[in-house]
């Protein structure tokens, strides 16, 4: 029974990834470090039940510059006891100005129906081009029509463009296209004020953050859906503009990714 209802948490995977991959945001262009080390402790209700680290090195002010974000996710807590699942989701890139163009994209354990790795490739025109190991023919319809397939982005990429959209303009009002390989949704944000962001056990932020509320719009078939709206809070922590604490609703119920650390520092040697 328990690793049954621990299994049940996995299709929240799609969701903890576009909550973690938004917690991957650069801040202002002018003051971001080229690096980030950031720590997050996942909650389902008052229950921890994961870790998630991002290591990101972040684009910087010039008119073109790379890009890359590893964030590795570890189950913890009551879930860690019972079920040792972890997921990885790896991002590089370049930014052209405020555009983010991906170039690959690699993820494990991000699906709850089907645990094989997928890469990203992108063509130069933005198409993405998915590739599971091992290959099945089914695979082909796993992906999205031309239309809404070209110039998406992936989810940790699609985040880091929403919240440089945040920096640059003071404002959440955005919505961005995303394709996982497997799911492809519409990221659409909007501004919902200031708040007090009351700091939870282990929390290193308390304090006033801009609020976002978040819609997911799937457009595709599988079965596997994702949760259709959330939460963040924007805040200034380590030189740098970051999502304090994300909260998504999911059919198990509040998902909340709260800060536990933040590290900065130069480019890496």
């Amino acid at each position: 029974m328990k690793r049954w209802r621990a299994l049940r948490l996995r299709p929240a995977a799609g969701a903890l990834l576009v909550a973690c991959a938004l917690l991957a945001g650069p801040g202002k262009a002018a003051t971001t470090p080229h690096q980030l080390g950031l720590s997050y402790q996942v909650l389902l209700g008052p229950l921890p039940v994961m870790t998630v680290t991002a290591d990101l090195g972040m684009p910087t002010s010039t008119a073109e510059s790379s890009y890359q974000a590893d964030i590795v996710g570890k189950a913890g807590g009551y879930v860690g006891q019972v079920y040792d699942w972890s997921f990885t989701a790896r991002s590089s890139g370049v930014a052209r100005g405020p555009r983010l163009s991906p170039k690959s994209f690699a993820g494990e354990n991000l699906s709850a129906f089907d645990n094989r790795p997928v890469a990203i490739a992108y063509s130069k025109d933005g198409v993405p081009n998915p590739r599971f190991d091992p290959p099945r023919p089914e695979d082909a319809n796993l992906k999205p029509r031309p239309a809404q397939a070209k110039g998406t982005l992936d989810p940790a990429s699609a985040m880091l463009s929403l919240v440089r959209t945040v920096a640059a303009t003071g404002s959440c009002d955005a919505s961005v296209q995303v394709y996982d390989g497997r799911r492809r949704f519409d990221l659409i944000t909007h501004p919902a004020g200031e708040e007090l962001v009351q700091p939870l056990p282990r929390s290193i932020y308390g304090g006033p953050a801009q609020r976002c509320d978040l819609q997911l719009k799937q457009l595709d078939d599988s079965r596997e859906r994702l949760p259709s709206q959330g939460t963040a809070w924007i805040g200034e922590v380590a030189g740098a503009t970051i999502p304090v604490r994300v909260e998504l609703t999911t059919e198990l119920g509040i998902v909340t990714v709260d800060l536990v650390k933040a590290t900065a520092g130069p480019p890496s040697l």
